[in-house]
This record gives C-alpha cells, structure tokens and sequence, in this order.
C-alpha cells in the first residue's frame, strides 16, 4: 500500500481533459514518461514501506536533440513548439472547459481528497507553501477553492491549487508545487522555453475557438518550486491580453 498519492495537475486542466493546451509539446512528453514515472513511483513507494525517506525531487533541463527517444516522438513535440510560436492554436469550443464544467471539477476534486483523509492521507497544506497574492491581479478576483496538491503523505500536501473567478467573468487558477518536498522529478526540454517570470525560463501557450473562447497556460519551474497558471475565457479571448495578464500575475509572485 502506497504511503504518498499524487493527486491533480490542475483543476482546470483536468476540466478540460488535458494536462496541456493543444499541440503543447509537454502532453507528447508526459506519455512518453509515463512509465519511467511509474518505476520512479513504486521505488517511492517501496522506500517508504521500508521507513526510508525518498530523495528529494530534482529538476533536469535537457536539449530535444539529446531526449531518448524515436524520432516520431521528437517531431511531435518540435511540431508542437512550431504551434505554439504561431499563435494561439484553433481547437473546438468543446475542448475549452466552461465554468459549469470547473465547478463540477472542483467537486470532483473534493471528493478526492475526502477519499485521502479516509485513508489516513494528511490534506494539511505546510505554512509558507502558499505564495503571497496580495500584490497580485487576483486580489481583485472572488476565491472559488483552495485544494491540496502535488503529493499527499501522512506529513502533508507538497502543493496547493487555488482558483478564482475575475471582475471580467474569466477563471484563473494558480497551482503551486514544493517539488522538492514532494520527491518529484521534474524533467523540461529546453527548446519549449518561450518566456521568462523573473529571469526564470518559462513557456506560455493558448487555445482558442472560432466562437471566441479560449484558453492560456503559462508554466515555470524555480529551483524548488513549479508553478502553473492557466486562464479560461468563455467569450471575446484575446490571446495576447491573456498571455499578459498571466505573465504580470507570475512577475508579481513573491520571488
């Protein structure tokens, strides 16, 4: 029995059914890791059972070219890179969580994490993980939930979720991950940078539809945190005014 559970990416990402936007060369990546991150799980898991405390996460930058891997795999993922440089990506308005769809994730997500605390898993969020908003845009927004994230153990949560509904009706959730508390190892091809928060190498995308929904994902990782935001829109989407909003947002984070 696993004494840690890795719950969500993020609320709305998994509203939407994906852990990236269209195209994003990161979704190619994830399934191609899968299974590397299985093994990484059960040695975890193993350690644990054992009394043994896991390593610390890491965070590897690699170059494309030096990725193990067949070159199908790495033309999606440079195919995917070429999308995201082009603009916002065209993609079915169903593909766009709505915010009925959010708040039923929210639900979801809840349930889960009832689930945890039966199993004796500790939904406690450690002080100081939560970064500081109050120089921020989302100040301005209404709080629709804060959730537990990355890894659960009996210790407590690595991450933490929280999602807010802006003045202009738009969602935008902010996921924040200890990875180094929570033994993750992270892995970032560098060719997929596209933007910096604070001198920190990022990459930004969004989706949009013909009917003027839409969708922005901005990601980060510092030396001992990852950090996501994504923005949903549900009409007149601008991608540059959201890809904006959410880099001012990332800059005001404390560093």
């Amino acid at each position: 029995m696993r004494n840690y559970i890795r719950i969500g990416i993020t609320v709305i990402l998994a509203a939407a059914g994906t852990t990236a936007c269209a195209n994003d060369s990161s979704s190619v990546m994830e399934n191609h890791l899968k299974a590397e991150s299985e093994i990484l799980s059960t040695e975890r898991a193993l350690m644990s059972l054992e009394g043994k405390n896991p390593a610390p996460g890491s965070l590897e930058v690699f170059s494309l070219n030096d990725y193990p891997a067949p070159a199908a795999i790495k033309e999606k993922i440079a195919s995917g890179i070429r999308a995201r440089s082009a603009g916002a990506t065209i993609v079915a308005a169903e593909k766009i969580p709505d915010q009925s769809s959010i708040l039923k994730e929210l639900n979801s997500m809840s349930a889960a994490a009832g689930n945890a605390t039966q199993k004796n898993f500790n939904l406690k969020i450690p002080p100081g993980l939560q970064a500081d908003l109050s120089s921020t845009l989302l100040t301005g927004g209404k709080l629709l939930s804060t959730q537990p994230a990355g890894v659960l153990n009996k210790s407590g949560a690595s991450g933490v979720s929280r999602v807010f509904q802006l003045q202009d009706g738009s969602i935008v959730e902010l996921s924040e991950d200890d990875y180094v508390l929570g033994g993750t190892k992270l892995k970032l091809v560098r060719e997929t940078f596209n933007t910096t928060v604070n001198g920190t190498p990022g990459t930004i995308s969004s989706i949009r539809s013909i009917e003027g929904k839409g969708m922005s994902t901005l990601h980060w990782v510092t030396p001992s945190r990852s950090y996501r935001l994504v923005r949903v829109a549900q009409r007149n989407f601008d991608a540059s005014r959201s890809e904006a909003m959410l880099t001012k947002i990332a800059a005001s984070l404390p560093r």
